[in-house]
């Protein structure tokens, strides 16, 4: 590590129970989507948050972006595509027994997605 460098740690936000956590930059901010483990279901929930920082040092929980009850959902990767100017919201899912991936897309980085 340089002189200078900030080390990170887990957590990122103290304050969030939060796992599998994908950031972007998006027109100078940093976006960060995570598993939020709330407890609603085991190994992950059914709704994703997404939080937002300057620096990423410093994060402001801002809304609910993705909900899919009653399944668990985890692991999120956001994608911007420059060409159609649209967010792709990646996502993983239980279904019962079945494990599935599945998309959501917004016009905004804050959401709402839609599956």
């Amino acid at each position: 590590m340089g002189v200078g460098k900030p080390v990170y740690h887990k957590p990122i936000i103290n304050s969030q129970s939060l796992d599998d956590p994908h950031v972007i930059k998006h027109e100078g901010q940093y976006y960060l989507y995570a598993t939020y483990l709330d407890g609603t279901a085991e190994g992950g929930s059914c709704h994703y948050d997404v939080y937002v920082s300057d620096d990423m040092e410093n994060w402001i929980k801002g809304l609910l972006v993705f909900s899919k009850p009653p399944n668990q959902v985890w692991a999120p990767d956001v994608f911007f595509d420059p060409v159609d100017q649209q967010f792709y919201f990646y996502y993983t899912e239980k279904n019962n027994d079945n494990l599935n991936i599945g998309v959501a897309v917004s016009k905004f980085p804050l959401g709402p997605f839609i599956d």
